[in-house]
């Protein structure tokens, strides 16, 4: 089990290209990131822990950077968004039960969602992951463009490292911890 720290988009040919590579033979990732996205990715051979890192009880932490949205797009006029709103409330993302457009479930609540700098950039941690839930979620409930984001944090496996980070496009192994604390072996 590997985590990375994915530089670029993370699609199918860049996971394949990495796959090639000697030290990843065998590995699949277990999750993706969208194509603008960067952050953690854990590639792994066991599938009880790649089960484990896709379900909805692992919480995925991001830090996201905004900017505030102009008008809605011509699709996004299509499902029924008329006009953006703009609030810097996060309270509509804790709470749960709204909905983004074209969904038939309403969203779960987020473990955390807290502003860094207000308008700018802010922290959230989420247990669900939708299909580009956060940039919907910024966008249509809340009327930010998101201009970064990236995954900080998967359960318990952080690119942070007591003082340092991963650098980007660098792997280290998983912990014997981090391991039994996602198989649910140690809290």
């Amino acid at each position: 089990n590997l985590v990375d720290y994915a530089k670029e988009a993370t699609n199918d040919a860049t996971i394949q290209e990495l796959q090639r590579t000697t030290t990843l033979q065998g590995y699949a990732p277990a999750g993706r990131l969208d194509l603008k996205s960067t952050g953690l990715l854990i590639f792994c051979k066991d599938g009880v822990i790649a089960k484990k890192l896709l379900s909805h009880e692992i919480e995925k932490e991001y830090v996201v950077g905004v900017e505030k949205a102009q008008q809605p797009t011509a699709g996004e006029r299509r499902k029924g968004l008329l006009r953006l709103p703009y609030r810097l409330d996060l309270n509509i993302l804790t709470k749960g039960g709204a909905y983004l457009a074209d969904d038939e479930r309403p969203l779960k609540p987020l473990a955390l969602s807290k502003w860094i700098s207000p308008g700018k950039v802010l922290r959230m941690i989420l247990k669900e992951g939708r299909k580009h839930q956060i940039r919907r979620m910024m966008r249509e409930l809340l009327g930010f463009h998101v201009h970064s984001l990236i995954r900080t944090r998967i359960g318990p496996v952080s690119l942070k490292k007591k003082n340092s980070f991963l650098p980007p496009g660098k792997w280290r192994p998983l912990s014997s911890r981090e391991i039994d604390i996602l198989l649910g072996r140690k809290k």
